[in-house]
């Protein structure tokens, strides 16, 4: 310590008075110096400090948060390995900015990290997992090997991480052994894991055995190796797509990816997409069409792309063949299209362009259609059903107290 007062870090940093910053470090009367001393250490990297910062790292009684940040920091400068454990210790403390500390230390520190932070896996500590993952990804190539070597853990946790994390650092030394743990695995979480690993990597070798995965009894699996197929973009796997997709057994979930295979055939599955129960593949693919320069005609299927935009008046142009689609969305959509379904359809039914056979299909509909003696508006709720021609068509009744399957618009004979 100084004579008069703190020592000076800067003059004892600049004459590497290692001891000198060292003893420093342990002033527990002024925090600025500890703090200043653990910086100093670290800029000079000098391996004989990591046994002190270890100990300040640890001992939360007199050193502060904001100290020991610094002592973390200063720990990846030095890069020891020594500091690796006491460092993924920190990570389960509740100080957000320490975590982050140890998180980069752990980094600079690098494959002698590796192993230890594979190991924490295994000590089922969900806390830690993102953290530790993060670490992990951000080593990068010099963790492939030893996360490879860890598919074969005996702890399906480690596994089931180590699948993860070689997804995300996308190196493809880890294609082979992915595919061979995809042929073995059992567990269908880390079957499902290894596809979705697979499809970041993006390398054809892996398309054969995810084309086989198309027709797997687990809808999830299914759709996994569909979605790992349109990242990797294989001409190969473009026909079992197509097939998978016009029969059902896997569903659109990115009209890009059916875009980017440029076959006629293509649109066909677009357009099928336009029936999907899932809102979100039927945006997707109203987007695709948009996107292809499609143009809606006078049929069912312009209907139905129609009805997903929520524009009334353009079903109301279509007529006729707008009714069976209207008719489907009526007892299948959600609440704000189903008003607006059935609204439409009280306004083809007046329109005089429908013939008897269409008007009855409409008319059979009344009592789900008709409005309820008590039904009251919601304000709340108005930008949830769209545009609509304010002259031709009443806003909705958003909130009913009623306990009958009615949607509340008025149809009078």
């Amino acid at each position: 310590m100084g004579l008069f007062g703190p020592p000076n870090i800067e003059k004892m940093k600049a004459k590497r008075k290692i001891r000198g910053l060292i003893r420093a470090l342990g002033d527990h009367n002024h925090f600025f110096v500890a703090k200043d001393a653990a910086i100093a250490l670290g800029e000079l990297k000098d391996a004989r400090a990591v046994k002190s910062l270890i100990t300040a790292l640890r001992n939360t009684k007199y050193w502060s948060e904001e100290t020991r940040r610094y002592v973390a920091w200063a720990l990846g400068e030095i890069g020891d390995a020594r500091a690796v454990n006491p460092l993924i210790d920190v990570i389960k403390d509740k100080d957000e900015k320490l975590v982050e500390s140890a998180r980069w230390a752990l980094k600079e520190i690098g494959l002698p990290a590796v192993g230890p932070l594979i190991a924490a896996f295994e000590n089922n500590d969900s806390g830690i997992y993102w953290d530790i993952g993060r670490v992990l990804e951000a080593i990068g190539v010099p963790a492939v090997d030893p996360l490879v070597e860890a598919l074969n853990n005996k702890d399906r946790n480690i596994r089931l991480r180590a699948v993860g994390i070689l997804g995300q650092i996308k190196d493809t030394r880890a294609v082979e052994p992915l595919i061979a743990l995809l042929k073995d695995a059992d567990d269908e979480d880390i079957r499902e894991r290894v596809i979705w690993a697979l499809g970041e990597l993006r390398d054809t070798r892996s398309t054969s055995h995810l084309v086989g995965f198309l027709a797997n009894e687990n809808e999830d699996i299914r759709q996994k190796a569909a979605e790992a197929l349109w990242k990797i973009k294989d001409a190969s796997s473009i026909d079992p797509l197509l097939a998978a997709l016009k029969n059902g057994t896997v569903r659109l979930s990115s009209a890009d990816a059916v875009i980017a295979m440029s076959v006629p055939s293509a649109l066909e599955v677009i357009i099928n997409a336009l029936k999907d129960r899932n809102d979100g593949i039927r945006q997707e693919a109203v987007y695709a069409l948009e996107k292809l320069g499609w143009k809606p005609e006078n049929n069912e299927a312009s209907a139905l792309y129609w009805v997903i935009k929520r524009n009334w008046e353009k079903c109301i142009e279509i007529g006729t063949s707008a009714v069976g689609p209207l008719l489907k969305e009526l007892n299948a959509g959600n609440r704000p299209i189903r008003y607006g379904v059935a609204e439409t359809l009280v306004a083809l039914y007046r329109d005089g362009r429908l013939d008897d056979a269409h008007k009855r299909l409409i008319l059979d509909q009344r009592d789900v259609i008709q409005a309820h003696q008590d039904s009251h508006r919601d304000s709340a709720l108005d930008n949830e059903y769209g545009d609509w021609d304010s002259e031709r068509f009443s806003p909705p009744p958003y909130h009913n107290d009623h306990t009958d399957t009615g949607i509340g618009v008025d149809f009078p004979l």
